[in-house]
C-alpha cells in the first residue's frame, strides 16, 4: 500500500499536481507563521505515508527559503 502511495506521490510531484500544492501549502504555514508540525498516520509505527510526505515538505521549505533569500539579494 505504502508503495503504491509513493508512486501516486511521485507522479503528482512530477507534474505540480493538487498533493503537491496541498503539501506545499503546509510549507508556506511552517515558514510564515514559523511553527512546527507533526504528521501523523494511522499506519504507523508500521510504514507510514507520513514519512513519504514529510522529506517533500522539508524540501518544499528549503526551496521556499531560497528563493525568498535570492529575491532579496537581486538588485
Amino acid at each position: 500500500m505504502i508503495t503504491e502511495y509513493q508512486k501516486d506521490l511521485e507522479a503528482d510531484l512530477a507534474v505540480h499536481g493538487p498533493m503537491y500544492h496541498s503539501l506545499k501549502e503546509i510549507a508556506k504555514d511552517i515558514i510564515e507563521n514559523k511553527q512546527k508540525i507533526a504528521f501523523s498516520c494511522y499506519c504507523s509505527p508500521l510504514n507510514c505515508h507520513a514519512e513519504k510526505l514529510l522529506p517533500v515538505v522539508v524540501e518544499l521549505v528549503q526551496e521556499l527559503i531560497a528563493n525568498k533569500h535570492n529575491k532579496k539579494i537581486k538588485p
